[in-house]
C-alpha cells in the first residue's frame, strides 16, 4: 500500500499533476494506492483517505504508516516530505516585496513538514541546497520525471517562428522579461505564443498587445502535451522554481528551452547558452538568440536531454524511499 497527501490531484500542471503521474504509474504497476487530502480528479483504481475533523496524516494513517506516506504538499505528517515549491523564502526573495502574512503562514507550514519526515526529498540541487542550508537536515535529490510517450516531437511543419509561454502565476514565471526578450531577440516574422493563466492576465497581455501587435497569439488554458510540440521555442524566464516541470516537458517534445539559473531544472538543461541570469532581459534574449542560432541541432539536444529523465525513474525512486516491501 502506498498513502500519498496531496491538497489537489489531477490535470496536468504543477504539483496536482506531478500527484496524478505518480499514483497512474504505481497503478499500472499492480501497486495499491490511498490518497489523503485530494480534492480534483482521482486515477481510476486509487483509493480517497480522509482526515476526518480531528487531525492530519500522523493521526488519521497512524504510526508505521504515516511513515512509509509520501507528502507532496506543505501539510506536516508524512514521513517522505518531498518540498514540491522548493524553499518558499527563495521565492519571497526573488519577489523583493518582503513577508505578507501569507508567507509566513506558508513558511511555517513547511518548517512543519520538514520536522516531521523522516526523508525530505527535493527536486534539484538547487531547491536541496536551500532546504540544507535552511533546516540543516539531509535532502535527497530524485528529480522531476516526464512521460516520453506523451510529451513527443512531431513532424516539424512550415510557418514563422514560434516562440513560447506556458505558464500559470504570470509575475513569477517572468512573463515581463519573456515579453521584452522577444522584442529584443525575436526573428523577423517570429510569433509570440502564450498559454496559462494569471489573475492579471488582461492587463499584462494588453500591455504586451501594444508591443507585439498580430504577433501575439494567445491561447490561454492547453493541454501541454499538444501545444509545446507546435512552438520552436520556450521561454522561461522565472524569477524562482524549483524544478519547472514545463522545462522537461519542453525538452521531451524536443523543444529548446531559454530558463534562468533561479529554476532547478536549469540543471538538466543541456546547453548552458540557454540558461540566463534571472530577471535579466538582455541575458534571456542573448539566450533566445543562440538557441535560434542552433536550428535543428537544437530540437534534436533538446530531446535527448529529457530521455534521461523518464516518469518511471521517479516513480521507482520515491517508491524505494518509502521502504515500501
Amino acid at each position: 500500500m502506498i498513502d500519498v497527501v496531496v491538497d489537489r490531484i489531477g490535470g496536468m500542471t504543477g504539483t496536482a499533476g506531478v500527484a496524478h503521474r505518480l499514483v497512474t504509474t504505481w497503478l499500472a504497476e499492480g501497486r495499491a494506492v490511498t490518497v489523503w487530502g485530494a480534492r480534483g480528479s482521482l486515477p481510476s483504481g486509487a483509493v480517497i483517505g480522509r482526515f476526518g475533523w480531528w487531525g492530519g496524516p500522523r493521526r488519521a494513517l497512524g504510526g508505521a504508516r504515516s511513515e512509509r506516506a509520501l507528502g507532496l504538499d506543505r501539510t506536516p505528517g508524512p514521513g517522505v516530505w518531498r518540498a514540491s515549491g522548493g524553499h518558499h523564502a527563495r521565492w519571497v526573495e526573488a519577489r523583493g516585496r518582503g513577508w505578507t502574512w501569507r508567507d509566513r503562514r506558508v513558511a511555517a507550514r513547511e518548517a512543519a513538514c520538514v520536522a516531521t519526515a523522516r526523508t525530505v526529498v527535493a527536486n534539484s540541487e538547487a531547491a536541496a541546497d536551500a532546504l540544507v542550508r535552511a533546516y540543516g537536515v539531509g535532502v535527497r535529490v530524485v528529480r522531476n520525471g516526464v512521460d516520453l510517450d506523451r510529451y513527443a516531437p512531431t513532424a516539424v511543419r512550415p510557418g514563422p517562428l514560434r516562440v513560447g509561454f506556458m505558464a500559470h502565476g504570470w509575475e513569477r514565471k517572468g512573463f515581463d522579461v519573456a515579453v521584452d526578450a522577444f522584442v529584443d531577440a525575436g526573428p523577423a516574422g517570429a510569433e509570440f505564443w502564450v498559454a496559462g493563466q494569471d489573475v492579471r492576465a488582461s492587463r499584462r497581455l494588453a500591455a504586451a498587445r501594444q508591443r507585439l501587435g498580430d504577433r501575439l497569439v494567445v491561447h490561454g488554458v492547453v493541454d501541454a502535451a499538444s501545444w509545446l510540440p507546435a512552438i520552436d521555442v520556450l521561454l522561461h524566464p522565472t524569477r524562482y522554481d524549483s524544478a519547472a516541470n514545463v522545462v522537461l516537458e519542453a525538452l521531451a517534445c524536443g523543444v529548446p528551452v531559454v530558463t534562468t539559473a533561479a529554476d532547478g531544472a536549469s540543471e538538466v538543461v543541456p546547453d548552458s547558452r540557454w540558461v540566463a541570469a534571472a530577471a535579466d532581459r538582455a541575458a534571456v534574449a542573448s539566450a533566445l538568440d543562440a538557441v535560434v542560432s542552433q536550428g535543428e541541432r537544437a530540437r534534436r539536444v533538446a530531446r535527448s536531454a529529457a530521455e534521461v529523465w523518464p516518469l518511471a525513474r521517479m516513480a521507482r525512486e520515491l517508491f524505494e524511499l518509502l521502504e515500501v516491501p
